[in-house]
């Protein structure tokens, strides 16, 4: 028997015993099954969000130029396409968002506001992952449109 195959055999024997395991406690089922989740999303996500906190449904989704996670996207790109809407659902127009604007610059701050298009959330995981497509126009002229993934992020505190 050689090495390979001894270590496949312990592979399969350490994914039944987890298994058995995992049966044994749903709620820990759940959280192993969520971390894998939230492990691929922000693998491919491309934005950031967070949300519901306050309980106001209110959910913010910052939009970034390359794909990565939390917190690590915030400190790549300083100029991500920002919006916040209400409970996810169906298209959102922009006069219907909290708000929508491009940071420019961060220092000073500089944006360019959202003066029409609109947003859908085709998918929704509140705690993991929201998926959807947006088409946004800026005052600057500027026309903003594609899909997007992206993971939760805890709101940044200044401490």
């Amino acid at each position: 028997m050689g090495l390979s195959d001894l270590s496949c055999r312990f592979a399969r024997y350490v994914c039944l015993l987890f298994a058995s395991f995992i049966t044994a406690s749903p709620t820990l089922a759940d959280d192993v099954q969520r971390a894998f989740i939230k492990s691929d999303v922000a693998a491919e996500s491309d934005a950031l969000f967070n949300g519901g906190e306050s309980g106001d449904g209110l959910y913010a989704v910052w939009l970034y130029g390359l794909h990565g996670g939390c917190p690590n996207l915030r400190k790549l790109d300083p100029n991500p396409l920002v919006f916040a809407l209400k409970a996810p659902g169906d298209q959102q127009d922009v006069s219907h968002l909290r708000y929508c604007f491009q940071i420019l610059e961060t220092k000073p701050t500089k944006i360019s506001k959202c003066t029409g298009g609109s947003v859908a959330i085709r998918h929704a995981d509140h705690s993991v992952s929201l998926a959807g497509r947006y088409s946004f126009v800026l005052a600057n002229g500027e026309h903003r449109e594609g899909t997007f993934r992206a993971a939760y992020c805890p709101p940044e505190t200044s401490e």
